[in-house]
This record gives structure tokens, C-alpha cells and sequence, in this order.
């Protein structure tokens, strides 16, 4: 597929009356492998039109109660950002777990249930099966047959040596990490916040290498 074609398929469902982009790709002969390759074209070489056909809402109904449109439209844009992750990564890298409790709180079976209503395909699906599968014991206790996930003691963090990568972990980064948990609403399992702390050890090294160029 071009970009002049996935160009022309976002504005032929845009302008046209077909409510779901499943019913479209279906009528169009569109696979899901297809329509991938459709919004990463999209999404490389129009953000503009990308944007307008990811965050396009139709209803077949439209005497729909206003308040269930909103709680829809908000699960919807929820669904999308992480499909969009697992599919094309988050600025240059892989989509991960902190990524996921910063789009949204709900647990897999919330997810896969609006997923079921949604216009996505089979590799849409295999990449969220993917992801829970190999994320499950914090996004779904019963998914994994675990009783929780793993928390991680603050006291002891803050009180007790972490080493990464051979040097010791400041207690200025350990509370920063916490900070961000904490304002963020996100729960302090031990997976997010070692994913947490080791971006920002990250961070304050790319800042430390750009300055001494």
C-alpha cells in the first residue's frame, strides 16, 4: 500500500456514511494486516489526517444518551493510545507497562471488553494478548493466577542501597520516582517503579552527555 492510498482510504471514510472501520475495511477488502500498514503510512507521512481518522467518533445512533457518549469516547481514546503504543512504540522505543497506567487504570478484562466493540483485527489483538500476557500479574490478579503483584517498600528503598549498572542509586532519584508514582496515581509495584527510576537515570545521563560535548 502507498501513502497516496491510505491517504485516500482515510478520507473515503471519513466523508463517507459507514459507521465502524470494521464494517469499512471489510467492505473495501481492507485485511488487518492492511489496515496497520494503513495508519503507520498515515501516521509517518500525514499526522494531520492520521489524527483526524484515529480520533473520528460516528454513531449509529445518534439519540445516544450524551453522558454514555463521553464515558465511550473517553474508553475509546484509552484503547486507541495503547494500540497505538503496541503497534508503533512511544518516542522511539517499546510500549511498556508505566505507559499503559498512564493512559489508563483499567484491567484487562475492562480492556479486552471494549476491544470486543471496537474496529480493530487480529493483529490489534494478538499484540494486546501479547502485552497482558507478559504484564498480567499487576493488570489482572485472577489473568495470572497470582494473589497480587509484587510491592515495593518504600521505607526500604529509600533507606537501603540500589545499584544499577554498577553505580549507586541517589536517594534524590529514589524520591523523585516515588513522587511521580504518587502525583501519577500509579501503584507502586516493583516493575513500575523500577521502570520509573531507570528512566530517569536515563534521562539524567543523556543531560550529563549533551553537556560535556
Amino acid at each position: 500500500m502507498t501513502k497516496e492510498e491510505a491517504e485516500q482510504l482515510a478520507e473515503k471514510y471519513l466523508s463517507g456514511n459507514i459507521v465502524t472501520k470494521k464494517e469499512f475495511y471489510s467492505l473495501n477488502h481492507i485485511s488487518t494486516h492492511q489496515a496497520v500498514e494503513m495508519r503507520k503510512l498515515l501516521k509517518e507521512y500525514n499526522l494531520e489526517l492520521f489524527e483526524r481518522f484515529s480520533n473520528v467518533r460516528k454513531y449509529p445512533n445518534p439519540g445516544i444518551i450524551l453522558k454514555n457518549k463521553k464515558e465511550f469516547e473517553a474508553s475509546k481514546e484509552e484503547l486507541d493510545k495503547i494500540v497505538e503504543g503496541l503497534l508503533f512504540g512511544i518516542d522511539g522505543r517499546n510500549f511498556d507497562l508505566l505507559d499503559y497506567y498512564m493512559i489508563t487504570k483499567k484491567n484487562f478484562q475492562e480492556i479486552m471488553r471494549l476491544f470486543e466493540q471496537s474496529d480493530y483485527g487480529a493483529v490489534e489483538r494478538a499484540a494486546l494478548i501479547k502485552f497482558f500476557a507478559k504484564n498480567g500479574s499487576c493488570l489482572s490478579y485472577k489473568y495470572s493466577g497470582r494473589t497480587s503483584p509484587d510491592l515495593i517498600s518504600k521505607k526500604q528503598e529509600l533507606e537501603g542501597k540500589t545499584i544499577i549498572g554498577g553505580v549507586e542509586v541517589s536517594l534524590e532519584t529514589k524520591l523523585e520516582t516515588f513522587k511521580f508514582l504518587e502525583e501519577n496515581n500509579i501503584p507502586q509495584y516493583t516493575i513500575l517503579y523500577g521502570i520509573k527510576l531507570r528512566r530517569i537515570l536515563q534521562e539524567k545521563a543523556a543531560l550529563q552527555y549533551c553537556k560535556k560535548r
